[in-house]
């Protein structure tokens, strides 16, 4: 009797490569343990002797085929990491791993290992050496955000740029921001370009505009205008909002439409400028929170909807009373009940 479990493209990359393994030389040689294991769309082998560990996971990239990320590991420490769409090459990197269990031989072997580390390491010594005075005068450093994913930065005061690695056409995806937001960014190859453009931002502290004048190619954000003009909180309220009519807009369900339809409203009415705009699931939350993310007895609101109704809870009200009720309706304006508490949210300083 045959199953209806569905059959996921990740299962069978796994087992496919599971079978290419069992092939190679190398299993007889070293006397290599092989295991293929997963479930859904989780998927992974193993090939292992003793202390020296090889572990790969199997994507689907749809049109593009099987992608495998593979961890090299010693002792259960990750020494490295290689990302490919090729099982050849992953293959023939786990049998240099487990013959030599050295990185800088993998490294010489298999130029894709470590690809974006590496890449940026190398740029990361050429900017320090084209500008000391950049390298003095920053906080710089080369940091993970997991997997094989590394960035590149340098921080001055409250200023900052973001490097990332090189693309297929050898471009860096440099982001300049300002008190932890993008103002702008733009690719380049040149280093002597990337250390121009790093020091005019961190050193010479240019505003977006003139930075804009001295480089071609610049991105600019929505929020980029509003730190131009010494305003920088009434742009990153804005941007909160943008975001949250784009979550919502996604999500096709009726309340989804309801919160979507309610934010434009009150965008109109001004409230942009002088709330942030989050979400927690599907509630709508709006608050006075200089940054993404509230801390523990900040003022806020949270809005629900549901049965055609407006549910708002207040976290600031000091009266018995903080929940309310309004029914929903698409072709008129918001309630000025919920106007009102709106109102005396917005008098809360920013924190």
């Amino acid at each position: 009797m045959e199953s209806d479990k569905p059959v996921y493209p990740e299962e069978i990359y796994a087992n496919e490569l599971y079978e290419r393994l069992q092939k190679e030389p190398f299993v007889s040689e070293l006397n290599a343990k092989l295991t293929v294991s997963g479930v859904g769309v989780h998927w992974h082998c193993t090939a292992s002797t003793d202390d020296v560990f090889s572990e790969i996971y199997c994507f689907d990239e749809g049109a593009y085929g099987p992608q495998y990320l593979t961890f090299f590991k010693s002792r259960d420490e990750t020494e490295a990491v290689l990302r490919t769409n090729s099982i050849v090459e992953t293959v023939s990197s786990v049998s240099t791993w487990l013959h030599f269990s050295d990185v800088e031989i993998l490294y010489k072997k298999h130029p894709s290992v470590d690809e974006s580390k590496r890449n940026l390491t190398n740029l990361h010594r050429i900017i320090v050496r084209l500008a000391p005075t950049l390298a003095q005068e920053t906080e710089h450093k080369l940091t993970s955000s997991g997997d094989d994913f590394y960035e590149l930065s340098f921080l001055r005061e409250n200023r900052s740029c973001i490097i990332s690695a090189a693309d297929h056409f050898q471009n860096h995806l440099v982001s300049f921001k300002e008190d932890q937001v993008q103002i702008c960014s733009f690719r380049e190859k040149d280093p002597d370009i990337i250390v121009q453009a790093l020091s005019c931002w961190l050193i010479e502290r240019l505003s977006p505009a003139v930075l804009g004048r001295n480089f071609e190619g610049l991105i600019f954000s929505e929020v980029a205008i509003y730190y131009e003009i010494g305003r920088p909180v009434i742009g990153e309220f804005i941007q909160s909002w943008g975001a949250m009519e784009g979550f919502f807009l996604s999500n096709r369900s009726l309340e989804s439409a309801q919160a979507y339809v309610l934010l434009t409203k009150l965008r109109a009415a001004g409230y942009d400028t002088t709330l942030r705009a989050g979400q927690s699931l599907m509630t709508l939350i709006l608050s006075r929170s200089r940054r993404h993310g509230l801390q523990k007895g900040q003022p806020c609101i949270y809005i629900d909807f549901y049965n055609n109704e407006i549910n708002v809870h207040c976290s600031f009200l000091e009266e018995d009373v903080r929940e309310f009720k309004f029914p929903y309706y698409s072709s008129k304006e918001p309630p000025s009940e919920l106007l009102n508490i709106l109102d005396k949210l917005v008098a809360f300083p920013i924190t």
